[in-house]
Order: C-alpha cells, then structure tokens, then sequence
C-alpha cells in the first residue's frame, strides 16, 4: 500500500495488488491491528508461523514496511536459537535472503556502522559459513569454494566489528575531569 498522495492533507492509501484505496485512519488502524498482531500476544511463535504471517502481511503491506522487516528480523533471531542440526540448506539460504534485505533496506534509511548492521552481520556470516559446511559436506561445492566461503564469512565478521568500534565510551575520574588515554597511563 502506497499513498495516493503524500502531500494531501488526509492522504488515501490505495493498493497496487489489489486495487483498492482505504482512508488514513483505516491505514493507521490496520497498521496498530498487525503491529498489535505481532507483538502484543505473549505466546513464542514458529518459524513456519511468523512465515505464514508474513505472508498474510505482505498481502497489505510493502514487502519492506517497517513492520514486515521487524518480523524478518525476529524470523532471523528464531532461527539462530536453533541447533545446528535443526537447520538445513534452505533454512540457510532463507536466512541469507532475509539478512541481505535488511542490510539493504536499513541500510538506506540507517547508514554507516549502527549496530543492527553488527548483528545482522554477525548473523550473516554464521549462516554463510555453515551454508558452505553444509554445502561441501553435501558434494555440492568443492574444497577450494569452501575455503573461499569460510574466508569471505570472516570478513563479514571484520566488517561487522567495525559497527561495535563506533562506540565511544568517554569515561571521566570522581571529579568529573576526563580520563584520557594520557591520564591514564600517567596514573599507571
């Protein structure tokens, strides 16, 4: 759904698959439905079951609203709670997809080193690694590949560090006076 337009006073939102238009405040209280939806029952959800509802989702919302990739996210963070031998290659290679798309949508509106770009990493480069485990294990890609796989694996890991290095923590001394790397080392 996409707004009819966006500099109208109460703008209408029409839906391009389906062809119909609805009010802001039938948008509004659809988006508060699904977002209530999603977070406000307290019971844990499936894989499969946060799949089925992004898919009832995407029927009235963008692929990439706010909302379906909050529940991208939280299907990423589910499946590395598993166990290496709960997932296979199409587990895998779902996961990448979903990783590789927040790091290109979030990365348009939250560019630079943030640090859901480190755990999107970070969750990138498990999957690519075991992907390639899984992969060689399988026959399906041979030694050499694999070693390039589990190389390229680490340097997302290297780009993912510099998210976290972006942190700056200015400590100071009980007077309130800076603690520097100079001060420091002088009080060593």
């Amino acid at each position: 759904m996409l707004m009819d337009n966006p500099l109208a006073d109460d703008p209408s939102w029409e839906c391009k698959v389906h062809k119909f238009k609805i009010s802001q405040t039938a948008y509004l209280e659809m988006t508060l439905a699904i977002k209530d939806h999603l977070y406000g029952e307290r019971e844990v959800k499936t894989i499969q079951d946060m799949e089925k509802d992004l898919k009832m989702y995407q029927e009235y919302l963008h692929p990439q609203h706010h909302l379906c990739m909050l529940l991208k996210r939280d299907i990423i963070k589910a499946y590395s709670r598993l166990g290496l031998k709960d997932v296979d290659r199409q587990d895998f290679l779902r996961i990448r997809e979903l990783c590789q798309e927040s790091l290109d949508v979030l990365g348009l509106v939250d560019p630079g080193y943030p640090i859901w770009k480190a755990d999107t990493l970070k969750d990138l480069a498990a999957c690519e690694m075991n992907l390639a485990r899984v992969e060689f294990e399988g026959g399906l890609i041979p030694r050499p590949e694999f070693l390039e796989r589990v190389k390229n694996s680490m340097k997302i890991v290297e780009e993912a560090s510099k998210c976290k290095s972006n942190v700056t923590i200015k400590r100071k001394f009980d007077n309130g006076e800076p603690l520097t790397e100079e001060t420091t080392k002088l009080n060593n």
